[in-house]
Formats: structure tokens, C-alpha cells, sequence
């Protein structure tokens, strides 16, 4: 369908998606605009950031060929407010390589992003390191509006060090 104005998080990211798709640049989406979604847009994110293992020339190239234009680090198109960013090769999470997605396939194309545990485990990693974001209140708003499996996300949290955090969070879900 393409890059329209007044898109939603989810429709814009779909589009991006299917488009870098169609050019055989595969990429998941990532960080806040998966936050914007799962919370049902309790967030609001100002872009989409996506993973992707393909060469920023192959990148470019599409992101080009969809009516983007790099501004930076971002590409940003003249239709709408979100832009676009691609932060890296692989998806970690607190030194974990994430090798599995959540894929949505709809009428206007098909977008992957990180499963609701990951994106939990996302944001407390964000709180772990910068305490006094608002990183955890967001994991606690996609716990509460999506179904996670806590018991890895606990697992993991333990392992990191951070078991006191993990049980503030899950009081917080309470």
C-alpha cells in the first residue's frame, strides 16, 4: 500500500517492512515503535527503529526506492511525521542475541518484530542502565496489555544481576 500521511505506528513500520521485503532486505522492528504498538499506543514513538543484516548500501537503496530520504541517521519521507533508523546487524538484549520475532501478516504487507517477552526484557534493560527512565513503566504497560511469559523474563533478569528490579516490576504489574 505504501507511505501515506496520517498512518499509525504499526501501519507506517508495516509498510517500511513489506517495502525493504520487497527489495529482499529482511529487517525487524525494534525499540520504541514496538512499545508504541504493544501498549496500543499508551507510547508514542517518533520512529521506527529496525535490525537488519543486509548492507546499508542495499538499505539505502530501498529505503530510497519507497520515497525516503536520509536525514542523518534516520530517513525521513515527506508524508509523514515518523522516520526511520536502523540500529544495527543482530538484536540483543542485555548481551543475549535474539534469534526469534513475532511476524504479523496483514492486507498491507508483513511486518516482524520482537515478541512482547523481548520487548519487555528491552525496556527493563534500558531501566537497568539508566535508572530513572521510564523504560520500566513501559514494560510494565506491554506486560499488562500483551500476554507475557514472565518466567523467562524473570530468569533473565536474575541472571543479570537485577533480581530486586525484576520484583519492583512484577509488583508493578500487581
Amino acid at each position: 500500500m505504501g507511505i501515506r500521511a496520517g498512518m499509525s505506528m504499526e501501519a507506517f513500520a508495516t509498510a517500511v517492512c513489506e517495502g525493504l521485503r520487497k527489495a529482499n532486505v529482511h529487517a525487524v522492528l525494534t525499540g520504541g515503535a514496538v512499545v508504541a504498538i504493544y501498549s496500543r499506543n499508551k507510547f508514542r514513538s517518533p520512529g521506527a527503529d529496525f535490525v537488519s543484516p543486509s548492507d546499508d548500501g542495499r538499505i539505502e537503496d530501498a529505503m530510497t526506492r519507497m520515497g525516503f530520504k536520509k536525514k542523518g541517521k534516520a530517513f525521513a519521507h515527506s508524508k509523514v511525521k515518523f522516520t526511520v533508523a536502523f540500529s544495527g546487524r543482530s538484536i540483543e538484549i542485555g548481551g543475549s542475541i535474539v534469534r526469534e520475532w513475532d511476524t504479523r501478516v496483514g492486507r498491507d504487507g508483513t511486518l516482524h518484530l520482537l515478541r512482547p517477552a523481548e520487548c519487555v526484557m528491552d525496556r527493563l534493560a534500558d531501566h537497568f542502565t539508566v535508572k530513572g527512565s521510564r523504560s520500566r513503566e513501559q514494560a510494565v504497560w506491554i506486560a499488562k496489555k500483551q500476554k507475557v511469559d514472565l518466567v523467562p523474563v524473570e530468569r533473565w533478569a536474575t541472571g543479570a544481576g537485577h533480581e530486586e528490579d525484576y520484583r519492583e516490576f512484577a509488583r508493578m504489574l500487581r
